[in-house]
């Protein structure tokens, strides 16, 4: 007589769990956020900075030209430069030019971001003064991103 297989049962049995357990897996998935969340937070705060000018003033330089006498003019022209550094974002500068304290004028420049730019201011006073005793003085006023 033959022997008969062993019965089969239906359905089979569920394989055994092999791999991490669920509470590892939530604190794996949380850990994930939570890095996520703060690189997100460092990146945003680069961006801002690097949105952010940072202009000064270099290379300051002043000259000038009298028209003095009986016969001239009687006025003194002054040319005042410098160089605009901007180690910032993109962004504009308001620049006063100033002359024995007292600003003569103010102008807005664009400077973009990690470069520098030349700048130059020339006026004229209906007065024959004497420049050897006169400051001069090129300064940011204020600066905002573009």
């Amino acid at each position: 007589m033959s022997q008969r297989p062993p019965p089969t049962y239906y359905p089979p049995p569920p394989p055994q769990k092999s791999g991490m357990r669920t509470e590892v897996k939530v604190a794996i998935i949380v850990g994930a956020i939570v890095a996520v969340i703060i690189v997100a937070g460092v990146a945003a705060s680069f961006q801002q900075q690097a949105t952010t000018p940072n202009i000064e003033v270099t290379n300051r330089q002043g000259t000038y030209s009298r028209s003095c006498g009986s016969y001239y003019s009687n006025t003194t022209t002054w040319t005042l430069s410098a160089t605009l550094v901007n180690t910032g974002g993109r962004g504009y500068a308001e620049i006063a030019y100033q002359l024995n304290g007292a600003t003569v004028t103010s102008n807005n420049y664009f400077v973009n971001s990690q470069s520098s730019k030349d700048i130059s201011y020339g006026f004229t006073l209906n007065s024959c003064q004497d420049p050897t005793g006169s400051t001069y003085n090129i300064i940011v006023l204020s600066q905002r991103g573009a």
